[in-house]
């Protein structure tokens, strides 16, 4: 299975018509205990599994969007790792964003923000690609450079399409996560 796929067998486990997405009852469903530190050898968060216990531990620091990202990451690495894959940074993300911001959800939030934002600039206010990548990433409660990633993989946007990034190719107007060590 991709890392797609493994996210999407967790839909079942939580409400993915609204969001944000509820990442509680996927926690509950695999035992996952959350316990913020202050500290973490250089990572934001890490899976810790014993006999006894299955722990995130995520640091105590980081703002909130980060810290759902960060969870959402280790969820999926729970997951995979349970079903015998050996799974890369990379992949334990595309788990993250697919789980945290289902594509028919983004989908359907993106067409009513867009309409929001085309009657709200027909009345004269001022609305701007900021304020459409702001006001989802604020509904999923994620990074603006996540959401941005996500419309331009479901080739959202104008002249969106397959090898075109509209949303997270602008320097200046999505701020940059660190890269993962």
């Amino acid at each position: 299975m991709t890392p797609r796929e493994y996210a999407h067998a967790q839909y079942h486990l939580t409400d993915i018509t609204r969001a944000p997405v509820d990442l509680v009852p996927i926690i509950r469903r695999y035992q996952l205990r959350i316990v913020e530190v202050e500290v973490l050898d250089r990572a934001d968060s890490r899976l810790q599994l014993s006999n006894t216990a299955r722990l995130i531990r995520i640091r105590r620091d980081i703002d909130h969007t980060r810290k759902r990202w960060e969870i959402a990451r280790q969820i999926g690495l729970f997951v995979m790792l349970n079903e015998g894959e050996r799974p890369r940074v990379r992949d334990t993300s595309v788990f993250a964003s697919e789980l945290l911001m289902p594509a028919e959800l983004v989908v359907r939030l993106y067409r009513n923000r867009r309409e929001w934002l085309k009657n709200a600039m027909l009345v004269g206010m001022s609305a701007t690609k900021r304020d459409m990548i702001r006001g989802l990433s604020w509904q999923f409660e994620v990074d603006d450079r996540a959401i941005a990633i996500r419309l331009d993989e479901l080739h959202l946007g104008p002249g969106a399409g397959p090898n075109k990034r509209v949303w997270s190719s602008s320097p200046g107007v999505i701020p940059r996560w660190e890269a993962d060590p």
